[in-house]
């Protein structure tokens, strides 16, 4: 089963023998109980084995390869693959797999779990993407703490999902934000942050994304909004024209706040293949392509200290 793609300069070409030959050393070593390190090495060598195969072959590998292998069935013990696979609300980033992101074991306390699925758990929960994600949220809580003690009192979080970022943005249950607007398709999301979050005043909407691009923007204009994990599932075309939208919802001086995932996630390979998680992944340049700039907005892109996510900060002048 051999790879037909070419060598470019320097480039050694990996063939999907070369992939068939990771799984059965990788389900060896964890049946052996060496179940922490060969994740770690499945980790690496999945990343590396994406850029190796080619567009094509990679395909082949995450659609036909990885799914047949054993392998696949044993990590599917681990209660966060197993979710991300099934796609119970659509997709595999749902709010429910960030709670377990969130609060690791104590998220999944319910759900059955052998000791490699416990192990496997552990070894997601401690890798570098759920320590992006951990990090993106704090970063939103910080956010809206700026923005009110910066006078701003008005905030629209779009696709919102669970709103854990409120867990620690004090200014919200101190009462200091006066509106805060929480827009989700998803109404079992809705439920969560109403039951969650509701006595502190949220006001959750029902509405996808598109409706943003279909609705002409209303008068009232937010202080901060923000999109934390929803650009990476966006296209290009559809993104920049979504920014457009959200930017035209910023009051002066208001700042938009759009979270992505970058190409140099080190388990963009593991991800794929083995989670069925796949997203869209920008660079920074990427990100800054989002926005036509001009004199009304002032731009920042600065990358997470996981080196796997970027922030686009767009302020209106």
């Amino acid at each position: 089963m051999e790879s037909s793609v070419a060598a470019g300069p320097g480039r050694i070409v990996a063939t999907l023998d070369d992939g068939q030959r990771v799984l059965d050393e990788t389900r060896t070593r964890m049946l052996d109980g060496d179940v922490e390190a060969a994740y770690r090495d499945l980790v690496r060598v999945l990343f590396d084995l994406r850029w190796r195969l080619g567009e094509r072959s990679w395909g082949t590998f995450v659609e036909d390869v990885a799914p047949a292998h054993p392998l696949f069935a044993l990590l599917g013990q681990d209660p966060m693959i197993r979710h991300c696979r099934a796609k119970p609300r659509g997709y595999a980033g749902d709010a429910r797999l960030l709670d377990m992101i969130y609060d690791g074991v104590s998220a999944v306390a319910d759900e059955p779990m052998s000791e490699l699925g416990r192990r496997l758990f552990d070894c997601g929960f401690r890798a570098a993407p759920s320590r992006a994600v951990r990090e993106r949220a704090g970063r939103l809580s910080r956010a809206i703490d700026a923005c009110a003690a910066g006078g701003g009192t008005r905030v629209l979080a779009v696709a919102c999902g669970h709103l854990r970022e409120l867990e620690h943005a004090i200014s919200v249950r101190e009462g200091s934000i006066e509106r805060f607007v929480a827009l989700d398709q998803d109404a079992a999301s809705l439920a969560v942050v109403d039951e969650r979050y509701g006595h502190l005043g949220i006001e959750t909407v029902p509405r996808g994304v598109r409706e943003l691009l279909r609705r002409p923007a209303p008068d009232e204009r937010f202080d901060l909004v923000y999109a934390a994990g929803l650009y990476d599932y966006l296209g290009a075309s559809f993104a920049h024209r979504l920014t457009a939208a959200l930017f035209d919802r910023l009051a002066p001086g208001g700042q938009l706040l759009v979270a992505n995932f970058m190409p140099s996630n080190p388990s963009i390979g593991h991800m794929d293949a083995m989670m069925q998680w796949p997203l869209i992944y920008r660079t920074p340049l990427e990100m800054e392509a989002l926005i036509d700039a001009d004199d009304t907005a002032t731009v920042d892109v600065c990358a997470d200290s996981v080196g796997v996510v970027t922030d686009l900060r767009i302020t209106r002048v």
